[in-house]
């Protein structure tokens, strides 16, 4: 056997490693001083397979990834709703926050949004509490885009209702709406991305 495939491209080892080994003459004469020819080619053929990973490793792992998902699909003018309400009144609900993802022209713009409540519920009084907005970085949506992905998938879960109170998530775009029901009232991630993005 003289020839085989690397990448779908066919080559011929002995010209091939003469010329990729021509600055490494310890690697070559190891190789070279190695068993028969069949051991040498398999040698040959670990041995580039290894170094096309780690130049692919190099290339690839370099880059920061990003994942916008949901967020990619916004145009111009669009929002996107994280909302979150809690249950300091037990079953009738609690205090609410919001973060808004706007798109523009420009970029991402974020505004967040938080009220407070006195219970009981019968005689509720919302108040603004807090309200901040930022222009979004890279980071910042890639924060955005892992919270967004854990709703999903906490959205598909199906939590024991123990209680009539419950934590309340939602993502709201203009024509898609996905909710999680955190019975358990122990999910921190809105609050965790909050954190990240705008601070305590």
């Amino acid at each position: 056997m003289s020839d085989f495939l690397i990448f779908g491209t066919t080559f011929d080892p002995m010209n091939y490693f003469d010329f990729f080994f021509e600055n490494n003459s310890l690697i070559w004469e190891l190789v070279v001083s190695i068993g028969t020819t069949d051991v040498k080619m398999r040698l040959l053929k670990s041995i580039i397979i290894f170094i096309f990973s780690s130049i692919f490793c190099l290339i690839s792992c370099g880059q920061t990834p990003t994942k916008f998902s949901i967020i990619d699909d916004l145009s111009n003018g669009d929002t996107l709703t994280l909302f979150a309400e809690y249950a300091e009144c037990g079953e009738w609900g609690g205090h609410i926050e919001k973060v808004f993802v706007i798109k523009k022209e420009q970029g991402f713009l974020a505004a967040f949004y938080a009220d407070s409540i006195s219970c009981p519920m019968e005689k509720v009084s919302r108040k603004i509490k807090e309200e901040k907005s930022k222009a979004l970085s890279t980071l910042d949506k890639n924060i955005i885009a892992d919270y967004i992905d854990k709703v999903l998938i906490a959205s598909k879960t199906k939590e024991l209702a123990k209680f009539n109170a419950l934590y309340y998530f939602r993502l709201i775009t203009k024509d898609k709406k996905y909710e999680y029901l955190n019975w358990k009232m122990d999910w921190k991630e809105f609050q965790n991305m909050r954190t990240k993005i705008f601070g305590p």
